[in-house]
């Protein structure tokens, strides 16, 4: 009898000592694990990238009802794509964003200050420079209609750069007419009007040469009928990196959100480098429609070819008058 009984004794030693030692070796699993998730950047390169994150709310009365799980799908993905800067459009407000930084420890953010149902803003990783400059309000032709853009400062190594995120209006399922589809139409292509107007006035003042309009463009640059993002296209300064570029949940057809660069950026380009992050095939369909009906989409650039007009931003000097 005792010898059994000290038998089941050790037997239970074991265990517990086995368990322990899952347990300590999980741990240091999970630490390890979360090393390995901090998004290290390539310091020769600056990825740029733009991602409408579909109504992304704060958790109250969303028009999207998301689970902690699907904020952390989201920053999975910002987090994979190791992405320096990205551009965000459809977001409810500053609570939302700081929901899904919370899963973005390497990363913060900017958003427009503007009262609109839907704002524009920039994530980036803490190692970029980074300068909020202002709300771009002429981008709101129409009250409550359209919205204004963030324009912000940037800088990595020896590229420095001006950047102004948009959000262009849609033609959507609500412009069940013809008036109102035409209204849309126009809507856009006054939007596309200015933001070629800000480019221009940047140029002109011969400070700044290098310039991103990264969004949603809600059209893309290879339509033959009606496209309203002709003052763009007919801008000689200016080059769509992703006029080429598929869209991810519509194979046959091409991407409404765009990385547009001045000519000047093209020389840092590097070829073949902008790319999509396909949600539709990472993720099932139910989880990837908690995430976006969008893709992020990004291209790289190298910094360390010299600067070709240092920034005098980060400097306490404003280098380029605010174009209001």
């Amino acid at each position: 009898m005792w010898k059994n009984l000290l038998k089941k004794m050790k037997v239970r030693v074991v265990f517990f000592l086995l368990t322990l030692l899952f347990l300590f070796g999980c741990s240091r699993c999970s630490e390890q694990f979360k090393t390995e998730r901090k998004v290290k950047l390539n310091p020769n390169e600056i990825t740029v990238g733009t991602f409408n994150i579909e109504w992304l709310g704060d958790g109250i009365n969303d028009r999207i009802e998301r689970t902690e799980e699907d904020y952390k799908n989201i920053a999975k993905i910002i987090q994979e794509s190791n992405c320096d800067i990205i551009g965000v459009q459809e977001v409810e407000n500053f609570n939302a964003l700081n929901k899904l930084i919370k899963y973005l420890p390497d990363y913060s953010f900017y958003i427009t200050r503007d009262d609109a149902p839907q704002k524009v803003g920039i994530i980036y990783h803490k190692e970029l420079k980074v300068k909020y400059l202002y709300d771009y309000s002429p981008l709101e032709v129409l009250e409550r209609r359209t919205r204004p853009g963030l324009v912000a400062a940037i800088q990595k190594g020896n590229f420095d750069y001006l950047v102004l995120v948009v959000h262009f209006k849609a033609t959507s399922r609500f412009d069940d007419t013809p008036e109102k589809i035409e209204q849309s139409r126009n809507l856009r292509l006054q939007q596309a009007e200015v933001v070629a107007k800000w480019v221009d006035s940047i140029l002109t003042q011969k400070n700044e040469e290098d310039l991103f309009i990264i969004g949603d463009f809600n059209d893309t640059p290879v339509r033959k009928q009606f496209n309203t993002l002709i003052p763009l296209l007919s801008d000689t300064n200016l080059v769509f990196l992703t006029e080429q570029l598929k869209s991810c949940k519509f194979p046959n057809a091409y991407v409404i959100d765009h990385i547009l660069v001045t000519k000047s950026v093209t020389k840092r380009y590097i070829p073949n480098s902008v790319a999509l992050y396909n949600t539709f095939e990472v993720f099932s369909k139910e989880v990837a429609g908690k995430i976006s009906d969008h893709c992020l989409i990004f291209a790289r650039f190298d910094v360390n070819k010299p600067d070709n007009d240092p920034s005098k931003y980060f400097e306490g000097q404003q280098k380029v008058a605010f174009f209001r």
